[in-house]
């Protein structure tokens, strides 16, 4: 007897705390946090009824999903979850962080995109683990867009939302310890749960899913998106850690899975100046054995500089 749509919706709720979960223990894991995740109550919501939840500018990540859920959800943050997250993922000073939260302005965030790029990354990976393991059918689940601003006023351009469309709202509040608690959520579009009670229409119209309900490339000038990257970057060995649950290349499972990004970094975090030139930040780069160039002036970030990044340039 095929599942009810109440009882595919329960499912998938569930399965979506367990996501969060595992992602909160694996931030918790591989950076020395202390990070927590609540749900709140799931309701039936829509784009106004987001814009008073959260107010101020939020991180939207788009996710396409391939299996036996198909279509597209998205996940989102508020500001000051974009700035702690982002903040804790590049290893920033207590005090920095505080004053990115303080600060919240889109500008600010543009100098973390790479680092917005790697947890939605690190997110989406959680979550593609924890729905293999528990949803028969599953088959993968892809991050294809990020939305950093304010998608109110044009939120099918910007999110790939109708302004007037009802969809199912899960809500969560997070905290990572001393930081402020900050808001999230997924939002799922009420047709993904009818493709789940029809898998074979739904491979069958797996194609026309993504060019209806992925949002449009264009995007203001204080709104940032992101697509994918084909390249082989950090991002793809982070997610690949997180799948694995912290096994670090050359460990084994039982040794590694005690140790934190916090016990192997880098405590001395290495600078640049914003005009130096490609190849002085490779020498800076080399000299301290980094992966990560911090780019500014008198410890204000203006941005974050990878071996991939300098990869792609050369």
């Amino acid at each position: 007897m095929a599942a009810t749509q109440t009882e595919i919706e329960s499912q998938v709720i569930e399965l979506s705390a367990e996501a969060f979960d595992a992602f909160c223990e694996d931030i918790s894991g591989m950076f020395g946090v202390d990070m927590e995740c609540a749900q709140q109550e799931v309701t039936s919501e829509t784009i106004k009824g987001l814009e008073k939840r959260f107010e101020k500018l939020v991180a939207v990540n788009s996710v396409q999903a391939e299996g036996a859920l198909s279509g597209t959800f998205q996940l989102v943050f508020d500001q000051v979850g974009l700035s702690i997250l982002s903040g804790v993922v590049v290893m920033m000073p207590e005090n920095r962080i505080l004053d990115e939260i303080k600060r919240g302005s889109i500008e600010d965030v543009e100098g973390m995109n790479d680092a917005v790029k790697e947890v939605g990354n690190m997110l989406v990976g959680c979550w593609d683990r924890v729905f293999r393991e528990g949803l028969e059918g599953h088959g993968h689940f892809a991050q294809t867009n990020i939305f950093i601003g304010k998608p109110w006023d044009k939120p099918k351009k910007t999110i790939g939302l109708a302004g007037n469309e009802e969809f199912i709202f899960v809500p969560y509040e997070m905290t990572i310890d001393p930081y402020p608690a900050f808001k999230c959520g997924v939002i799922f579009r009420k047709t993904i749960f009818e493709s789940m009670s029809e898998p074979e229409a739904a491979v069958e119209g797996k194609d026309d899913n993504i060019d209806t309900e992925a949002p449009d490339d264009a995007v203001g000038e204080k709104e940032l998106t992101t697509t994918e990257s084909k390249k082989h970057s950090v991002s793809e060995t982070i997610q690949e850690m997180t799948q694995s649950r912290a096994v670090l290349p050359g460990e084994s499972a039982h040794v590694s899975s005690a140790i934190s990004a916090e016990d192997i970094m880098q405590k001395d975090v290495v600078w640049g100046n914003p005009d130096d030139s490609v190849q002085q930040a490779i020498t800076k780069m080399q000299e301290h054995d980094a992966g990560y160039l911090m780019v500014g002036i008198d410890g204000a970030l203006e941005g974050i500089v990878s071996n991939s990044n300098i990869a792609g340039a050369l």
